[in-house]
């Protein structure tokens, strides 16, 4: 598979020690372990007589990865064209099977040629979506929909007015990029307000979305035992002055790995569950906790497929002909020395399909695209489309949207 696969697999040192990646954390599962015998050797060396055997060999175990070939091989190469295109500095997309949280792909750009190691330098070797973490912007505002529902003081069909595009927290501003207007819950995550957001957010104490982030797998690791995953992180609830958590609602105060973000999405593809991932095959599917109510995940599911599939939509691109399809943007600015950088952005697109029965998740993330603009519905959402199409089709799974006749 060479570089589309690197990165994961990792490698093992001149005696065949894993090193890196899966090779390290599997290593005492994949090592083999030589026997001893006594014998008696004549004088040139040979073996002429076994008079003992003190240890028996055993053969290393077999290691199935859940990662499909297929699919793997297209993402990157997707993912490569994608990064080339937009003159981004890094990128990574996670596929996971929705149903029992396997890890389908997960690919990185700029990855390495194991077979000629000497001419790439070493961070090319980090598996950046378990490794990195980001902050992830407006992909977050599902789980502040979904908190707000939980909550008992909205509905999808509650009015929030968001005039005039702008309001004030604790003597900060939160802007929105236009004035939209009187918006009900559905609207607001289809235009992806702030304003919208941060009035939910803040009709509910702070733990109440924390909560909801925390047991979604915010700021942990997860259980892929991957070596070096990054835990990212979360603001914590004595933290959570008024401005802070409206930011939190809108996806700035917490940092997220790709792997962690596409895990979090397991419970708006599973009735409010979530599951465990793995990437190793056929496991013991366990049954998760539940997160959040199946009526608010049904809820979430329905105003994210809204998102790609509405009028007003921010996720248009995002689109699967054949297949509904449900999803989120982001478009986050990256912090520097002097707090966030207006030339800096990461654009991101969290996704799940079929609608009508979740199989797939798909998570894109790009970093700093330099031209041909840098909003996530240029740039991820594209990619995205991509590989989930090409996902679904490979894994045969049947369309779900009704044939539209002109």
């Amino acid at each position: 598979m060479g570089e589309s696969l690197a990165q994961l697999i990792g490698f093992t040192n001149i005696d065949d020690n894993g090193i890196e990646g899966l090779e390290l954390a599997y290593q005492q599962w994949l090592m083999g372990i030589s026997g001893k015998r006594r014998v008696v050797k004549d004088r040139t060396g040979l073996v002429i007589e076994e008079l003992d055997r003190l240890k028996d060999p055993r053969p290393g175990n077999t290691l199935q990865l859940s990662i499909d070939r297929r699919i793997q091989f297209f993402a990157y190469h997707e993912l490569q064209n994608t990064i080339l295109k937009f003159g981004a500095k890094s990128g990574s997309v996670v596929v996971l099977d929705a149903e029992n949280g396997e890890v389908i792909a997960m690919a990185n750009y700029p990855s390495f040629n194991p077979n000629a190691r000497a001419h790439f330098q070493l961070n090319s070797y980090r598996n950046k979506s378990v490794t990195d973490t980001f902050e992830p912007g407006s992909v977050i505002k599902p789980f502040s929909i979904a908190s707000a529902l939980e909550s008992g003081q909205f509905t999808p069909q509650t009015v929030i007015n968001t005039e005039p595009s702008w309001m004030v927290v604790n003597g900060h501003v939160i802007r929105d990029i236009h004035n939209y207007g009187v918006l009900d819950v559905i609207g607001v995550l289809q235009r992806s307000s702030n304003v919208g957001v941060t009035k939910m957010v803040l009709a509910s104490p702070a733990e109440q979305l924390i909560s909801i982030l925390t047991r979604s797998g915010i700021g942990q690791r997860t259980e892929s035992g991957y070596p070096g995953e990054s835990d990212g992180s979360i603001v914590k609830v004595a933290d959570a002055n008024p401005f802070v958590l409206a930011t939190l609602g809108f996806g700035y105060g917490l940092s997220v790995t790709p792997l962690q973000l596409a895990k979090s999405y397991l419970i708006f593809a599973n009735q409010g569950r979530l599951i465990p991932i793995s990437m190793l095959h056929n496991q013991p599917k366990e049954e998760g906790v539940q997160v959040i109510s199946p009526k608010t995940a049904n809820q979430v599911l329905s105003m994210m497929e809204a998102v790609v599939n509405g009028a007003d939509g921010t996720g248009k691109q995002a689109q699967v002909p054949g297949y509904r399809i449900a999803g989120k943007t982001g478009t986050a600015r990256i912090a520097g020395k002097n707090g966030y950088e207006s030339n800096r952005h990461i654009a991101s697109f969290a996704g799940i399909a079929p609608v009508s029965k979740p199989k797939l998740i798909v998570v894109v993330i790009i970093h700093e695209p330099t031209r041909l603009g840098y909003y996530a519905a240029a740039v991820a959402a594209p990619l995205f489309s991509q590989v989930m199409g090409a996902a679904l089709r490979i894994l045969d799974i049947p369309p779900d949207e009704a044939t539209r006749t002109t």
